[in-house]
């Protein structure tokens, strides 16, 4: 029981980086969940209230129809 202490560190560390490995794994798989709870890009620009948002979505339309230039 008088091990070194690093070796006590590992015996926490590595059951650790297991249990986040699969809390991960497990919110990955159960992501398809919260894909219905995201507000998509289809809102309408008028219903938002953030004027960077609106300057993306103008920039980005003018990029997609070919007004902007790389």
């Amino acid at each position: 029981m008088a091990g070194h202490l690093p070796a006590w560190v590992y015996v926490l560390e590595w059951p650790l980086f297991a249990v986040t490995g699969g809390v991960m794994w497990w919110r990955l798989l159960r992501d398809h969940d919260s894909e219905a709870a995201r507000p998509t890009d289809d809102t309408p620009a008028s219903e938002t209230s953030e004027p960077e948002l609106l300057s993306w979505r103008e920039y980005v339309a003018r990029t997609e129809s070919g007004e902007v230039d790389s």
